[in-house]
């Protein structure tokens, strides 16, 4: 009757433990693949800022029509055109952010940065406060951007747009979202950790970074 009792515990025990592993397996799937699904608005964004061609455009030490990216002799060569780039991926979706003839090329990423903190709430954008809400955002088909104010006076900022992309939370934490940007590099994808690369204090880890996050829904 003794052992009869123990083998029905251990028969018992098992199941419990497999239901306990089931469960842990499933948390574990959920915290890998949560920020992963890009929805259709989100898909639609990638299609239509890739036939921009950043890679090919915005050419860093390049006089550069901000709104095609395509090169023009009466510009200025600047060492990048992140901000330019931002600013005809917005217009594109018809939606204002700081932008030539208001401001000059020149420094205007951190124009911009000062701009969403102080205007941007009038013109619909909305501060996004993690790295995480940022990538969900941006794979839901909001228009999310990325901004750094160069803290020493005359120097060069930066911006870029948040990619909607298939990225779990542990990743975001490591390198940040996936970003487009025009730089001293051009990615039409990469990480925000990557991109902002030449401001070293921009990302550091998911707890320890310069950036701000900005969200704007996509007119209709």
């Amino acid at each position: 009757m003794g052992e009869r009792r123990i083998g029905m515990q251990k028969k018992y025990n098992i199941k419990f433990l497999t239901l306990v592993w089931l469960g842990l397996l499933s948390i574990m799937v959920f915290h890998i693949t949560w920020a992963q699904s890009i929805e259709s608005p989100g898909q639609q964004f990638i299609n239509i800022v890739d036939q921009m061609d950043v890679e090919h455009n915005w050419l860093p030490k390049e006089g550069i029509d901000w709104k095609t990216g395509k090169f023009d002799p009466n510009e200025r060569a600047m060492s990048s055109h992140c901000s330019g780039f931002v600013a005809a991926v917005c217009n594109n979706f018809n939606i204002y952010i700081l932008r030539p003839p208001d401001h000059p090329q020149e420094y205007l990423a951190n124009a911009q940065f000062d701009w969403l903190r102080d205007h941007g709430a009038t013109y619909g954008w909305m501060l996004v406060n993690t790295p995480d809400k940022a990538q969900q955002l941006a794979n839901q088909g909001l228009l999310v951007v990325v901004t750094y104010k160069n803290p020493q006076y005359h120097k060069a900022g930066h911006i870029a747009i948040v990619r909607p992309y298939e990225k779990n939370e542990e990743l975001i934490h490591e390198e940040g979202p996936q970003i487009i940007q025009s730089g001293m590099q051009n990615y039409s994808s990469t990480s925000l950790k990557i991109g902002f690369k030449h401001h070293p204090d921009a990302w550091v880890s998911d707890t320890d970074y310069q950036v701000q996050f900005y969200a704007h829904k996509i007119p209709e």
